[in-house]
């Protein structure tokens, strides 16, 4: 998808200023280690809008910047932005257009990853990181061969890295490509979002056991196999070692289980936790919202062992029965309709469960009954 050109021509330029680029992306980045090592990035604070000076004409390449922001091992980024860049090098020197210009890199990157030899540029594909080609912005950059402007493309780019370790940088590296150029590339609108991935946890053994619950991390089923740092919260503590790919939690007194046991990888992050609650606020009643005369109906509660439940029912027509009362659910049978039964009616069905933290409020559900058949699905709440 390409954004509609933007014609900056009215904006005077000034290569001390960069005029122009600012207009166009907020801020205007000279690396301070370019002119010495070219391929050494400019390390800054993460924000939206960005901009690169590269520099073939006056022998100089390479150059980029690196955003601090904090990468997790095992998820996955979104990385969206829109790209321009604008050969500057005819509007200096009044010579013909000049459509060259280098190509750009976007990686996940660590101090360790940076260049530790002076060079003009350095290859993302050769440092084992995550990277990204990214791709040229379509059509002509040009200007107009004097200081009343010029006119720049951009385009939208979404890149996809996966952190295969824990990183702390953005990278944005320039590759250069052959002849005589000085481009300004702006990296515009800039977003990273982090997506939802499925890890969870495995739990074998009773909290109240001699050793406890076990834990391990869980991706997309599979065990990871990786030193976690661990820690509880509540009456839930650790027993043993909270570095390792598993940990074993025991409750306090043997009591009900009441915290967090969480995973986390230092200096990078949480990466799950789970919760336990011995108290519930409510529960539900699931179960058809209509029936006609002489037939039944089931309605069914969700279900915890650790609780009781207590059902009553109002309103049933005389002559109905209450029959299979568990802790789950209930049938109720409407006898046959008598001349002095009305057509239609309602009656309504109460659940309240008694836990650690006492009584929950009622739910109810109600259920219309007539004469003729009818249908739907109940509706359960406070009562």
């Amino acid at each position: 998808m390409e954004k509609e050109k933007m014609n900056i021509a009215k904006y005077s330029w000034d290569k001390s200023q960069y005029t122009g680029l600012q207009k166009l992306a907020t801020t205007s980045i000279t690396p301070t280690n370019a002119t010495n090592c070219p391929s050494y990035p400019e390390i800054i604070n993460f924000r939206e809008n960005n901009a690169i000076y590269n520099n073939a004409k006056d022998s100089l390449h390479g150059s980029g910047l690196a955003l601090r922001y904090k990468f997790k091992k095992g998820k996955t980024y979104i990385i969206k932005f829109w790209h321009s860049k604008v050969n500057s090098y005819n509007m200096d020197d009044g010579l013909p257009a000049i459509q060259t210009f280098p190509k750009l890199q976007v990686g996940l990157a660590n101090d360790s990853n940076f260049p530790t030899t002076c060079s003009n540029f350095v290859n993302q594909s050769s440092l084992n990181i995550p990277y990204s080609n990214v791709p040229d912005v379509a059509g002509q950059n040009r200007n107009t061969k004097s200081n009343a402007g010029f006119t720049v493309n951009s385009s939208s780019r979404t890149i996809t890295l996966l952190a295969d370790e824990c990183y702390d940088y953005l990278w944005f590296n320039v590759l250069p490509v052959a002849g005589s150029y000085h481009v300004d590339m702006g990296i515009s609108y800039l977003e990273i979002t982090e997506l939802a991935q499925s890890f969870s946890f495995s739990k074998s053994g009773d909290f109240n056991d001699p050793n406890g619950s076990t834990f391990k991390v869980v991706y997309n089923g599979f065990i990871v196999d990786h030193p976690f740092e661990w820690t509880t919260t509540g009456n839930l503590i650790i027993s043993g070692s909270n570095v390792g790919n598993s940990v074993q939690v025991k409750v306090v007194d043997q009591g009900i289980p009441n915290g967090k046991v969480m995973a986390s990888i230092p200096g990078c992050g949480l990466f799950s936790e789970q919760t336990f609650e011995p108290c519930k606020n409510s529960t539900s009643i699931n179960g058809p919202s209509s029936m006609i005369y002489n037939s039944s109906v089931t309605l069914n509660g969700s279900y915890d062992p650790n609780y009781t439940y207590s059902w009553e029912v109002n309103g049933l027509p005389t002559g109905s029965t209450v029959s299979s009362l568990t802790a789950q659910s209930l049938t109720i049978q409407l006898p046959q309709k008598s001349i002095n039964d009305p057509d239609t009616g309602y009656f309504t069905a109460y659940l309240t469960i008694t836990g650690p933290c006492g009584q929950s409020l009622p739910v109810a559900h109600i259920v219309n009954y007539s004469r003729f058949a009818g249908g739907g699905d109940g509706d359960t709440g406070p009562e």
